[in-house]
């Protein structure tokens, strides 16, 4: 039976087991585990040379350092903006301009070149045994209705891409280079402090509360701030008065937990105003309030303690500081190796849509 685009549907199988497009600037900590929530770094232009423009349409990118220089036709460049489009979620593809996907996979590209190229200055070559293995196993990926080792459609499949078995091996090299610089290098990274990780683990405590809040923006006139914090310690008198909290709530609280009797869900500490946090955690028990207003930038809360909960588990909390910590460790010698590369960068401007100043 006649399959159309079987063949381009193959060769994609082959290159997304090969070609490896790691998005850093995609990828978070996901857990909130972080030791700084409002890092910041100065701008600063790319660390290399941008060389004259190509115009052979057949090549995209030409990377030229001490390590050598790096060819990368413009069907491979295609490819890895291909497979880098479908790595993105569906509903976020239509937020990521062309140009942030040719930035990210332009980014990669130098990384791939500095990073192997350090790596082989160092005397490091790929293990002949791994790359066969890699090699084979891709091969398998190319089987026929009888689950078959089909080798016509392997050499469809390279043909498709302008790969030779040679290249192909190369490419399995470099991945295997660049798996290998990369757990050298973070296995090296610096540890978490033990405050760092109870810091980051209290932050992401996750406690209940309960509020009233009389709304008033930060720039309202003096009178309006004064009558509203008038209004929030009247109900403060009125709960130690005997009052239930919760039909205060429902009757007086702008928020829209007022319907539930002012009853937030359990929420990580980090993501509630500072002020409400803390003041929250400051009370002993559900039979307490605040003795004052809180003043955040909602307005002024009335408070109760419901669930003081527990703080985040602290071996998690170590893992993915971790894991921080050596994303970083890499970032940082990527970078090192980019600026003292004497790195040049040449692309096609009909081929490459990257912006080359960022």
């Amino acid at each position: 039976m006649f399959l159309p685009f079987a063949t381009s549907r193959r060769s994609t199988l082959l290159l997304a087991g090969i070609l490896v497009i790691s998005l850093f600037t995609w990828v978070g900590c996901s857990n909130g585990a972080s030791e700084s929530d409002e890092a910041s770094e100065e701008e600063s232009g790319p660390a290399y040379t941008i060389g004259d423009e190509i115009a052979d349409s057949t090549i995209a990118v030409i990377l030229e350092s001490e390590y050598g220089t790096d060819t990368v036709q413009t069907s491979r460049f295609m490819s890895h903006t291909q497979m880098a489009t479908q790595s993105v979620p569906p509903q976020r593809r239509a937020m990521i301009s062309d140009s942030l996907i040719h930035s990210s996979v332009l980014d990669q590209l130098i990384t791939q070149h500095v990073v192997t190229g350090a790596a082989k200055a160092d005397g490091y070559v790929a293990d002949s045994a791994a790359i066969a293995q890699r090699f084979e196993a891709t091969k398998q990926r190319f089987t026929d209705e009888d689950g078959n080792l089909d080798e016509q459609a392997f050499a469809d499949a390279l043909a498709a891409e302008n790969l030779s078995p040679e290249r192909l091996r190369e490419m399995i090299a470099t991945q295997l280079t660049m798996q290998r610089q990369r757990q050298e290098i973070m296995k090296n990274a610096e540890s978490p402090s033990k405050d760092s990780i109870e810091a980051v683990s209290e932050r992401n405590r996750r406690f209940q509360a309960q509020h009233i809040l009389i709304q008033v923006s930060d720039t309202a006139a003096d009178a309006k701030v004064d009558s509203a914090r008038q209004l929030a310690s009247a109900l403060i008198d009125s709960v130690e008065s005997g009052v239930s909290f919760d039909s205060l709530a429902k009757r007086h609280s702008d928020g829209p937990s007022s319907t539930r009797g002012g009853r937030l869900p359990p929420t990580p500490r980090q993501r509630l105003a500072e002020p409400f946090a803390d003041a929250a955690l400051a009370l002993n028990d559900s039979t307490e309030v605040t003795q004052e207003p809180v003043r955040t930038q909602f307005g002024f809360h009335v408070i109760r303690l419901l669930d003081r909960g527990e703080p985040a588990d602290t071996a998690r909390v170590r893992q993915a500081l971790e894991q921080q910590k050596q994303r970083q460790a890499f970032q940082d010698r990527v970078e090192e190796l980019r600026g003292s590369s004497e790195l040049v960068v040449r692309v096609n401007p009909t081929v490459v849509k990257a912006n080359l100043d960022e």
